[in-house]
């Protein structure tokens, strides 16, 4: 495979289609993560013992005890709200993800325009199925996730509430070489999921043939695949850290301000408005290029992956090879 073509290409299809920059701004508004809520009684909780400036403490201090007032019908609530959002967030991201999948396909074909009413009506046969074979490859990681998590804030809960700092020494021990573990796992599967995505938008399967069809090309070229997602791994981590250096220090200011600049180190939205004025539209546009140019990679490797296998020629076996018999001696004796 040709790695240098499909980085190129795929740049050039973004910008001359730029329909499918939408799409990854959808694909990429449901990758954000939700943590839920819980009503812990923090009476025994005291920030004096914890060696951080003033204001923190007090920042700390006044959200502990919030949360220790508010009813727990409160926090139900919220759950429901926060489960009801990312119902809402899962299927704009498959649509976007589906919807740039078939665009990405189209343009790679050599279509000269892309109507968003036309790519609309033809994705919505794939959509139910991409959304069926995402659940089934995110659910085993979401429950992994969740069970870390809890184990997780439950160790930290206890060593604050009891001061047994060593319990957070044993968290450490034991939770570092787990999210060592869990990053090449879902690492995959979000590799997984990309090849299965585009198995099922553009070559029409269904959600088990879509999984089997993207199992078995990673099978197959894992190589190529493994090299395509260490690039688009790396990538990730220098947009990410270049989006840190740029906001990092408005928020940084932002959280200062609150805190010291305003008595009693009580939170104030006011001085996070400039932050927010700024990270929202940049997070939102990073996204978008990201997302939609990363979605039409990965539909141009599994083409010409697919490519590759089917232009081989098939394995015939050889012909069979018979002991050679010489002839007969027919010479009439003397």
């Amino acid at each position: 495979m040709d790695y240098g073509e499909i980085i190129t290409k795929s740049a050039k299809l973004i910008w001359k289609h730029k329909i499918l920059w939408f799409f990854g701004l959808l694909a990429g508004l449901g990758g954000g993560n939700t943590n839920p809520s819980f009503n812990f009684n923090v009476a025994n909780l005291n920030p004096g013992n914890l060696n951080i400036p003033q204001p923190l403490q007090r920042f700390f201090t006044g959200m502990a005890e919030m949360i220790r007032q508010t009813p727990g019908w409160f926090f139900l609530m919220l759950i429901f709200l926060v489960c009801g959002l990312g119902l809402v967030f899962f299927m704009i991201n498959v649509f976007g993800r589906t919807g740039l999948t078939r665009g990405a396909w189209q343009a790679d074909d050599g279509s000269e325009s892309l109507e968003f009413g036309k790519l609309v009506s033809e994705i919505w046969p794939a959509f139910w199925r991409v959304a069926g074979q995402t659940l089934l490859i995110g659910l085993p990681g979401f429950a992994i996730s969740l069970i870390f998590f809890m184990f997780l804030l439950f160790g930290f809960i206890t060593s604050v509430s009891r001061e047994a700092p060593g319990i957070i020494l044993v968290l450490l021990c034991v939770g570092l070489p787990m999210i060592c573990l869990m990053v090449p796992f879902f690492w995959f599967l979000g590799i997984w999921s990309q090849l299965s995505t585009v198995a099922v938008v553009g070559e029409g399967r269904g959600i088990i043939d879509g999984l089997k069809r993207g199992w078995e090309l990673i099978r197959r070229n894992l190589g190529p695949v493994v090299v395509v997602g260490l690039l688009v791994l790396l990538a990730q981590i220098g947009l990410g850290i270049l989006t840190g250096l740029i906001l990092a220090p408005i928020g940084i200011g932002a959280l200062l301000g609150s805190l010291v600049f305003k008595s009693g180190g009580t939170f104030s939205l006011e001085f996070f408005l400039p932050f927010l004025l700024v990270a929202i539209p940049l997070s939102l546009i990073l996204t978008m290029f990201f997302q939609s140019y990363t979605g039409t990679l990965w539909t141009l490797v599994f083409r010409r992956l697919a490519a590759a296998e089917g232009a081989q020629p098939p394995v015939t076996a050889p012909p069979p090879v018979y002991p050679t018999v010489p002839p007969p001696d027919n010479t009439p004796g003397l």
